[in-house]
């Protein structure tokens, strides 16, 4: 029996929101100078995404309980814990990507 596996985005498929956006504005981050450069030269394509991750998420550094708080607005989408359960109970292995 030939073994299958799922591969699934995180942002706006399993959970409702941009998880990243929402602590990206929450925490002001997105008006750090760094942050709109690594942006406007992603979207140019003259880096990729990891350019802009070392912009962006170094600034949450230090701050732990504010990232905590804004999670707790972030929620699953219906049927996201089932699909895993589901998944897990038939031994199907699930990646998890981001985007």
């Amino acid at each position: 029996m030939q073994k299958i596996a799922v591969v699934t985005d995180f942002d706006g498929t399993l959970m409702e929101q941009n998880v990243g956006g929402v602590l990206m504005e929450g925490l002001d981050v997105l008006d750090e100078p760094q942050v709109p450069l690594a942006s406007r030269l992603f979207r140019e394509k003259k880096v990729g995404s990891l350019a802009w991750i070392e912009a962006a998420y170094p600034m949450l550094a230090g701050r732990q309980e504010q990232v905590d708080k804004l999670i707790e607005s972030v929620h699953l989408r219906d049927g996201a814990r089932d699909f895993i359960d589901f998944c897990q109970q038939k031994d199907v292995s699930v990646t998890v990507g981001i985007s």
